[in-house]
């Protein structure tokens, strides 16, 4: 029921995430 590949792309889906929201976030402080 545990499917492991699913898990791995849902876990590259968050890095993913993880990264453009870190790198949105760094601009609107570097524009201030």
């Amino acid at each position: 029921m545990f499917d492991r590949t699913g898990f791995k792309k849902y876990r590259d889906e968050l890095l993913f995430i993880g990264l453009s929201v870190l790198l949105v976030f760094g601009i609107s402080l570097l524009s201030r």
